[in-house]
């Protein structure tokens, strides 16, 4: 306020009335957010080959530089990320085994999975940086691949060997 309206109150503070009422309208009926949208729940559970993968690779990320006394890197961090994010849910049926998961000395990891019938390798050298290798013990075929980030043909052998 300016000096002249200050001049014709007495007190500045006053505003006449009942200052911190509420006016006399009828309340309104209290307002109900609605429940969020979800989901229903699932009745999926966690792939059979889940912890025994989560068990080992905590044990890889436990091993240091020179690990195996021969001057071999790290496991790197990366490479059991990716591994464990984007490769196994990528190409593995939930009912399908757990691979072996081999530390490699430059810091990758091999998954190997071994069975009377085939044998498939998939070494992790970095993320996005695959190599697939399949053997059909009863035809001797071979077959190795690099991925980098589509499992699609990995996924197609790995469904067809361990689908339910």
């Amino acid at each position: 306020m300016n000096s002249l309206a200050l001049a014709f109150r007495d007190d500045p503070w006053d505003f006449g009335g009942d200052v911190g009422r509420f006016s006399n309208t009828t309340p309104t009926a209290p307002y109900r957010f609605p429940d969020p949208q979800v989901s229903k729940p699932t009745t999926s559970s966690e792939p059979t080959w889940f912890q025994p993968i989560i068990a080992r690779i905590l044990q890889l990320a436990e091993l240091g530089h020179d690990w195996d006394r021969r001057g071999s890197a790290k496991v790197r961090v990366d490479v059991l990320s990716f591994a464990l994010r984007s490769v196994l849910p990528e190409v593995l049926p939930p009912t399908a085994p757990a691979p072996a998961v081999i530390a490699l000395g430059h810091g990758g990891i091999q998954l190997v999975w071994n069975t009377d019938k085939v044998e498939i390798d998939v070494e992790v050298i970095a993320p996005n940086d695959v190599i697939a290798y399949y053997f059909d013990k009863a035809t001797g075929e071979e077959h190795e691949e690099r991925l980098t980030n589509d499992f699609s043909n990995l996924a197609k052998v790995m469904w067809s060997i361990f689908k339910d």
